[in-house]
Order: structure tokens, then C-alpha cells, then sequence
């Protein structure tokens, strides 16, 4: 059985690492996105109301123009691409592995019952399919960088190796395992 929760756990924490890094760039192009539909329409009306009456006046109205469109397209590409809903959806992954790999650090150091394991493993199973919809096409360079952070939390020591090729996760060289992208020089 603990093999199964160790590779659950190790699961989780690559989850986690990615729905992390998801949410920090969901979240930096959130208040860019805030940002500047509050600062440019000041700026666009302070620089109109200083040109008003002078010969900057009819490019200051195309400039504004053209930036109050660019604005509504970024706003409305926001809302198809769902971010709200995006932002939700990692937010919640993030804390559902977080809880999955505490649980199963819990279950490797007390005895834990039939039933407590055949609930969690329901509910892994049913997480395992929600991180698929959400991370199934993590670009594979992504998905090496997870597994080594993985590999540095589930073990947390200097000592930790990939069990495929048995580079250090703290060592990293570019190489060709398939599950860290590490080297074993």
C-alpha cells in the first residue's frame, strides 16, 4: 500500500507545482489587465482635456480612440478565455492536491483503515481526472520542471534522485530522462 500512496503524493505535488505556476500567470495577466483599463482611460482623459484646442487635438481623439478599442478587445478576449473561471479552477486544484498530498503523508505514518483508503482513493481518482481536463497539455519541459520540484518535496533532502534515471533534482543539467529532463553525469 505504500508504494501506491508514495506515487499518489509524488502525483499531487506535481499537480500542485502546476496549478501554482498556472495561477501566478493567470493571476499576473488578471491585474495587468486591471490595471491598465483603470490607468489608461485617466491617462487618455487628462491627455485630451490638456490638447483640447490645440493641433494634438484630433490625433489625441484617434489615439484614444484606438486604445479605448484595444481595451474592449482585452476585456472581451478575457472574458471568452474565461479567466474568472480559470483562475477558480487552479485556485481549487491547488488546494485539492495540497489536501491530497497531506493525506497521504498522514497515511504513511499511521495505520489507516479499509474504508479511510477506499474513500481516498475514490477522491483521487475523481481529482486525477479533473487535473487531466485542466493539465493534460503541460508542454513536456513544464512537466520535467514539476517532477523535479516534486521530487525535492515528497523526499526532502540532498540525497533525493529521480528513480528513473538517478540525477539529483538539486543538480539539474539538461538531459534526456523522460521523467525529470535531468542528466546522470
Amino acid at each position: 500500500m505504500l508504494p501506491r500512496i508514495l506515487q499518489i503524493r509524488q502525483d499531487a505535488l506535481v499537480a500542485k507545482y502546476l496549478y501554482r505556476r498556472e495561477l501566478s500567470a493567470l493571476k499576473v495577466y488578471q491585474i495587468s489587465l486591471t490595471t491598465i483599463t483603470v490607468i489608461v482611460p485617466i491617462l487618455f482623459i487628462a491627455a485630451q482635456w490638456v490638447t483640447k484646442g490645440t493641433n494634438a487635438d484630433p490625433v489625441m481623439s484617434y489615439v484614444s480612440f484606438v486604445g479605448s478599442a484595444m481595451l474592449i478587445c482585452l476585456t472581451v478576449y478575457s472574458l471568452i478565455f474565461g479567466l474568472g473561471g480559470k483562475i477558480e479552477d487552479a485556485s481549487n486544484g491547488l488546494g485539492n492536491n495540497i489536501f491530497i498530498a497531506e493525506e497521504c503523508q498522514n497515511f504513511q505514518t499511521e495505520n489507516a483503515q479499509d474504508n479511510e483508503l477506499e474513500w481516498f482513493f475514490r477522491y483521487v481518482s475523481s481529482q486525477d481526472s479533473t487535473d487531466n481536463k485542466y493539465l493534460g497539455d503541460v508542454p513536456k519541459k513544464k512537466r520535467q520542471a514539476a517532477y523535479r520540484e516534486a521530487l525535492k518535496e515528497l523526499v526532502p533532502s540532498t540525497v533525493t534522485t529521480c528513480p528513473v534515471c538517478g540525477a539529483s533534482p538539486w543538480k539539474y543539467v539538461k538531459g534526456t530522462c523522460e521523467a525529470c529532463g535531468n542528466s546522470n553525469l
